[in-house]
């Protein structure tokens, strides 16, 4: 088996946007399955509550209030889009994905101006070259690395 020897001194590709931009994805992510299980948790005895005040006040129709919050279950469904993944760069028409552009385009000002998050963006790029190069050390040599 030949050894194969990295140089030390070849430019390393860029990989700042493709890791920020999947970062940030699993931030939205990580929100969106939060807000989805908060509203489980609220539509759970809400429909249990529409569903009783529905028999009682309307025995003829007794399952008015609780389609109801059925269908205000779906749009906040739609609203939240739990698995709709935004990459940097694409629209965002409604929802929560529109909130998340409105905070990204906030950050990225505030990052464009030199503030604190430009700082933070370069400490945290550091601490990724520097766990990513670790693991490159500790690989075997000649494996080739995960794909994605």
């Amino acid at each position: 088996m030949t050894e194969i020897k990295i140089d030390d001194e070849q430019p390393k590709p860029d990989n700042s946007a493709e890791r920020w931009g999947f970062l940030r994805d699993l931030a939205v992510f990580q929100v969106k399955l939060l807000m989805d299980w908060i509203r489980d948790l609220l539509l759970s005895p809400i429909s249990l509550i529409a569903a009783l005040v529905g028999t009682v006040l309307h025995p003829d129709r007794p399952g008015q209030y609780f389609y109801e919050v059925l269908r205000l279950g779906k749009r906040s469904e739609r609203w939240i889009n739990l698995f709709g993944a935004r990459r940097s760069g694409m629209r965002a028409d409604r929802g929560a994905d529109e909130l998340f552009a409105k905070l990204e385009k906030i950050v990225v000002e505030q990052h464009a101006r030199g503030g604190m998050t430009a700082s933070a963006k370069t400490a945290i790029d550091k601490a990724f070259d520097a766990v990513h190069e670790q693991v490159a050390k500790r690989r075997p040599v000649g494996e080739d690395e995960p794909s994605q």
